[in-house]
């Protein structure tokens, strides 16, 4: 064995994904440092000084920018707008904590193992702290104006590391689009991304028929969904769909011509495969909706379900 083959050995034994081993581990830290930051946070600082951090929707006066001398008072106690960032970083209870804890660490990670693999890594390393910084500030601006807009009384006060989690959660479907862009095609990244839209629908539909209240920037509704028989029947009436559904993803998936992940398959698979109907985008659609339909039906229909406007007035009169 030659010199070059052996030092060709070694250097990919010290590699993960095509980077060198001591960056990516320096990467994994840093993604589990902000981690250990929110729950030493939670355990050692204090509750009033917590309480302080947390952004208070009664106390925010954003219209001080335009008065003389706006932007000195930034910095003063109680102007709150350093609280849009801190907020983020405190939690009102343990549980609260280790949900938002535990939906960070599985998206980051699985979006940086995506972004490996996708000769991403630089991607992901200049979102990381865009997204620790500016999501929760971004964030808690768009809570105080909906809320402000919709809901002029209501002075609630947020806090939590959501925000961030759900930026990681669409990290997470844009670094997916790239890695199957990159090895398969552009029908797999739009029927891909659809169907995980719809996973999404699905799952705000579940969170309502279980009677699970739905939180916005703090607020936290007490919405009344349909009785457990109702909900049992529209969740087995959605079954056959979702299979078709499903099965109708399948066959799209599979790429033309035999490739996938860059490997030329055998002769006879791509004869097999070239002979195979696709079925068309209208019947993905066609089955998206009727999946969609009855996902809402059950919950704002007749049978029981909570109507978008008497769930608005029952927020506006609490």
């Amino acid at each position: 064995m030659s010199d070059a083959s052996v030092a060709s050995d070694r250097s990919k034994s010290t590699e993960t994904f095509g980077y060198p081993r001591s960056a990516v581990a320096t990467d994994l830290a840093t993604i589990a440092a902000v981690g250990l930051v929110l729950v030493a946070i939670h355990v050692l600082v204090p509750q009033s000084l917590q309480d302080y951090l947390a952004f208070d929707h009664g106390a925010f006066a954003p219209e001080s920018l335009l008065a003389p001398g706006g932007l000195a008072g930034l910095t003063l106690r109680g102007s709150q707008f350093d609280n849009l960032l801190t907020a983020a970083y405190v939690h009102a209870n343990r549980g609260h904590l280790l949900s938002n804890l535990g939906g960070y660490v599985s998206l980051s990670l699985v979006t940086y193992l995506i972004c490996l693999q996708a000769d991403r890594r630089r991607w992901f390393r200049r979102t990381f702290p865009l997204f620790l910084v500016v999501l929760p500030v971004a964030v808690n601006l768009t809570s105080y104006v909906v809320l402000e807009s919709r809901f002029p009384t209501a002075s609630p006060i947020s806090r939590g590391f959501s925000g961030v989690v759900a930026g990681f959660g669409g990290f997470l479907l844009a670094a997916v689009a790239v890695h199957l862009r990159t090895n398969y095609s552009r029908e797999t990244v739009f029927f891909v991304s659809q169907f995980a839209i719809l996973l999404l629908l699905g799952a705000d539909a579940r969170a309502l028929v279980r009677r699970r209240p739905l939180s916005t920037g703090g607020v936290r509704p007490a919405l009344r969904g349909p009785r457990p028989r109702t909900a049992r029947l529209a969740g087995l009436r959605a079954v056959p769909r979702q299979s078709r559904l499903a099965r109708v993803v399948h066959e799209r998936l599979r790429p033309r011509g035999g490739i996938r992940r860059g490997r030329p398959a055998r002769g006879a698979d791509v004869r097999r495969r070239s002979t195979v109907r696709r079925p068309s985008r209208h019947r993905l659609l066609v089955s998206s909706s009727r999946i969609a339909w009855d996902a809402f039906s059950h919950v704002s229909g007749p049978s029981g379900g909570e109507s978008p406007y008497r769930a608005s007035k029952a927020l506006s009169a609490a």
